[in-house]
């Protein structure tokens, strides 16, 4: 346990540059997004608006982020010195493989909060001057408790939310599987492979087209809880697969001369 928080230790020490980037360029993104969107703007109600807009879009971008992080879990081996540093470390391929994956997800992904936090303070102090006492912050609070008026929230099954959430998980281990499968561009490869897929399976399986590609989702939303169950199952196994198998060739990454089948 304490080899693994020294781990933990040098891994975030190494990474100091990469969190402050994705946090400084989110910042700037969702500003850029916000300026853009400022010009135009008639009075105060629309003002209001469009902060709720841009909390919606930041955690859109956040839940995003967090699916296809896992892809940079070998993005320290793009030059030779961080490799061969990454290899003597006196640790297990396990824990390489732990330490990695806290800090492309939740380490990134709290810097990626702390970049949402600076530009809500910087826009709101910009309206101050601008709009006067109708600015305000948007933090996600704000987004939840207005997401939906009083007595009118949509109330999700829970097996229904779990499917969704498993869903989720069962994409990010896509990303992590192609994370240690290939070399560069990771994310872009595997989101290329995967949206063909979708796009191709679902045609094919719903009929033929977007359209009844939906109408196929909804009629889903309310089949018995059997069918529920067992998407949640199939799930969950094929998540312990992908990254079973993440972890596999990650471990092979961690032979002087491995034969790492990738590209």
């Amino acid at each position: 346990m304490k080899r693994f928080y020294h781990l933990l230790k040098w891994t975030l020490s190494r990474g100091k540059k990469n969190m402050l980037v994705i946090g400084a360029s989110f910042t700037g993104l969702l500003l850029f997004f916000m300026g853009m969107a400022v010009i135009g703007l008639q009075d105060v109600a629309q003002y209001q608006h469009l902060v709720y807009k841009m909390m919606t879009m930041a955690i859109g971008f956040f839940v995003v982020f967090l699916i296809i992080s896992p892809s940079f879990l070998m993005a320290n081996y793009r030059k030779r010195q961080g490799a061969l540093a990454y290899l003597a470390l006196p640790a297990s391929s396990v824990e390489k493989y732990l330490s990695r994956f806290l800090l492309v997800t939740v380490v990134w992904g709290c810097a990626l909060i702390v970049g949402f936090l600076c530009f809500d303070l910087i826009q709101y102090l910009i309206a101050r001057t601008v709009v006067g006492e109708h600015a305000q912050m948007g933090t996600f609070s704000y987004l939840f408790h207005s997401a939906a008026p009083a007595g009118k929230q949509a109330h999700v099954p829970f097996l229904a939310s779990l499917a969704l959430w498993l869903l989720l998980f069962w994409f990010q281990s896509l990303y992590a599987l192609g994370g240690t499968f290939f070399r560069r561009f990771q994310w872009i490869v595997v989101s290329v492979i995967l949206v063909t897929a979708l796009v191709i399976t679902f045609s094919w399986f719903s009929g033929g087209g977007a359209y009844s590609l939906v109408d196929w989702l909804m009629q889903q939303s309310i089949q018995p809880k059997s069918f529920l169950t067992a998407v949640c199952i199939v799930l969950a196994v094929l998540i312990l697969f992908n990254y079973w198998l993440s972890y596999r060739l990650f471990r092979r990454t961690q032979l002087i001369q491995n034969h790492w089948i990738n590209i």
